[in-house]
């Protein structure tokens, strides 16, 4: 896709371009749900999550106006 960032896996056969899909694969490949997205502590999981999506309505409005 021509994307940065950008992972192959060879062990998988997969390539991904899109950030969060690159975190999310590589947090069940290597099983790192708890120290990522911790289970038992609610307010701590969606403080990550809310960090993870902040591009969302912050970088990439500002890179449209940017470009635009």
């Amino acid at each position: 896709m021509k994307k940065v960032p950008a992972l192959v896996d060879s062990d998988n056969n997969i390539s991904l371009g899109e950030s969060h899909a690159i975190i999310e694969y590589l947090i069940a490949k290597f099983n790192l749900s708890d120290v990522w997205f911790p289970k038992n502590d609610i307010i701590l999981r969606a403080k990550v999550q809310e960090y993870s999506h902040f591009h969302h309505t912050n970088t990439r409005k500002c890179a449209m106006l940017l470009f635009a």
